[in-house]
């Protein structure tokens, strides 16, 4: 779904991609957007908070339990028979990477439209370590949307192409990874809930999994 959460992407209209730098937008939302980035920079530089030593994706720590809080909500609203639900999104395949190795547990179909078929989805998996992972998929086009992507906040290469990776941590230790990136007409993030707390996946596994999606076009 369009969000500005760490600067990417900006919902525009015409089904297209388009790649900025901060220098390149409106006052206003330079401003903005430059005050999140300058406290992510700031942050993940900070070596005394030892939460973000080795860690060079962005890390936001103290966030707002609420934030965690509604990730454990999602989960409530999964569908395990998905056989019924239509979609107009088309989702990358898993055949063949690390979410092979996932549990399945059923998917959240969502989208700017209130019925489907649906023009985003999040698929929900479980690994061993009863961590949860969710894949978010939204076509952009078929909503008639498109995105702005700022080119400060990408920070890493996801298959063939460039997305933002943050490490958000709360002050009671919950950690959840994200790293977003945009396709042709397709915004995709992947997310991992850690169920015991800072004791998780590193960045390294982290993108790895995202990276696996991607393995035959690398």
């Amino acid at each position: 779904m369009p969000s500005a959460e760490h600067g990417t992407p900006i919902l525009l209209s015409g089904g297209k991609v388009v790649m900025r730098k901060l220098s390149e937008l409106p006052a206003q939302d330079r401003a903005e957007y430059g005050k999140q980035l300058a406290t992510l920079q700031a942050t993940s530089a900070e070596l005394a908070n030892t939460a973000c030593i080795g860690v060079t994706a962005f890390c936001s720590v103290n966030v707002d339990e609420l934030f965690f809080a509604s990730l454990s909500v999602r989960e409530k609203k999964v569908i395990a028979d998905t056989s019924s639900v239509r979609l107009s999104v088309g989702l990358v395949p898993i055949m063949g990477s690390k979410f092979s190795s996932l549990t399945y547990m059923g998917l959240i179909p969502d989208g700017l439209g209130d019925m489907p078929p649906w023009s985003a989805v999040s698929r929900i998996f479980k690994d061993r370590d009863a961590n949860t992972i969710q894949i978010s998929e939204w076509d952009f086009v078929s909503d008639g949307g498109g995105v702005l992507v700022l080119e400060e906040f990408q920070n890493v290469k996801v298959g063939p192409f460039r997305g933002s990776m943050i490490k958000n941590m709360s002050s009671t230790g919950k950690v959840v990874w994200q790293v977003s990136w945009v396709e042709m007409r397709k915004k995709v993030e992947l997310t991992l809930l850690c169920a015991n707390g800072t004791k998780c996946v590193e960045q390294e596994a982290f993108l790895s999994l995202a990276n696996s999606l991607y393995l035959p076009l690398q």
